[in-house]
């Protein structure tokens, strides 16, 4: 299974999912926004070089996608990977449109670009700031093989979700699952959803 961080890096945040997945021995896919990146570049750099997947999710998160103008959904996508491949020294292989709204404009820049467009299957709505119990009881509620789950690093106070992903880690290891990066994911044998 692959668990996901959106929105970073982010001040606090970032830093402490960082630890906690490496205390773990785990990687993960951290999708940045390109303004962040930009304004953060030393985070999005250990982000990468602690061994995670960084991930595109536009230069500036706008969550009308599908109202841009062909040439402003490529504009997000295109200066996102620039400004994110920059700060981090790794080029992004895949993609997250902000909250999951796709246009067919993003199509073609992403095959230009050679990006994949990955959703999710389970949505923590960590963003809400629900308790961190209830963070943890949506994901082992929901888990399955192969499943991508929505968490945000970025974006606002994500202390709950800090909170909550030891637990969640605990408790799926206990399960059997381990844990992997959306491209590592994408060569085991199963249906990604």
């Amino acid at each position: 299974m692959a668990l996901t961080f959106d929105d970073g890096p982010w001040p606090g945040s970032t830093r402490a999912i960082l630890k906690i997945l490496q205390d773990n021995g785990i990687k993960a896919t951290f999708f940045e926004i390109g303004q962040q990146a930009k304004g953060m570049p030393d985070l999005s750099r250990d982000v990468a070089n602690a061994g995670m997947e960084l991930g595109n999710h536009s230069e500036t998160h706008p969550l009308n996608l599908g109202r841009l103008s062909a040439t402003g959904v490529s504009n997000q996508i295109t200066m996102a990977q620039y400004a994110i491949t920059k700060a981090s020294g790794q080029a992004p292989k895949v993609f997250r449109p902000p909250g999951g709204n796709t246009t067919p404009a993003m199509y073609p820049v992403l095959a230009k670009l050679g990006l994949r467009w990955v959703q999710w299957d389970i949505d923590t709505e960590d963003w809400k700031r629900p308790s961190a119990d209830n963070i943890v009881s949506r994901v082992v509620r929901n888990v399955r093989p192969g499943a991508v789950v929505l968490m945000h690093d970025g974006g606002g106070d994500r202390s709950h979700t800090v909170a909550a992903l030891p637990q969640i880690i605990k408790q799926l290891k206990a399960m059997g699952y381990s844990f992997v990066t959306i491209n590592q994911l994408s060569t085991l044998p199963h249906t990604m959803g």
